[in-house]
């Protein structure tokens, strides 16, 4: 089933939150570089892993068990509403 026409991502990145309307076939991180949200990243083909964000709500292309991190160069929005948290993505990183 296709969300195009109304898919929203809300992302939270240093504290803010910011919610924009996806296109159909670009990733998170897209949405977020076209809305000039400066989410972090390097490779954009999903090995470095800068991209690294955690899924508060909604669903992904990249959705996996027991985890809500997903790689937003990768990840596809796959609800009417996916809430991206960069912040709690770099929390992660730091204590690991």
């Amino acid at each position: 089933m296709s969300y195009a026409h109304r898919m929203k991502v809300c992302y939270i990145l240093n504290g803010q939150k910011t919610e924009v309307q996806a296109e159909e076939g670009h990733t998170l991180l897209d949405t977020a570089l076209i809305a000039k949200i400066p989410a972090p990243y390097s490779c954009m083909e999903g090995s470095c892993g800068s991209c690294e964000a955690v899924i508060e709500e909604g669903r992904t292309s990249e959705d996996q068990e027991n985890t809500q991190i997903v790689r937003t160069c990768q990840a596809l929005p796959k609800s009417e509403f996916v809430v991206v948290n960069y912040d709690k993505g770099l929390q992660k990183k730091i204590c690991i």
